[in-house]
């Protein structure tokens, strides 16, 4: 299951989980609203985050899974 969370770098809605529920957990939040930061596995199997990135580093943009 996805839940809404906030992104640690740009501070938008995005989501924290499996990847399969995205549409349910943003339903409140326009598209255009949303983070777009890279999601990658988190310590959780079979679980997905956006990591907090270095200070400097460029924002990696993904389309929704």
């Amino acid at each position: 299951m996805c839940k809404k969370t906030t992104c640690p770098n740009d501070g938008k809605p995005t989501w924290w989980g499996c990847g399969n529920h995205i549409e349910i957990a943003l339903a409140d939040v326009p598209q255009g609203e949303r983070c777009t930061c890279e999601h990658v596995p988190s310590s959780t199997p079979g679980m997905y985050e956006v990591p907090k990135r270095d200070e400097g580093a460029p924002i990696q943009v993904t389309e929704s899974k």
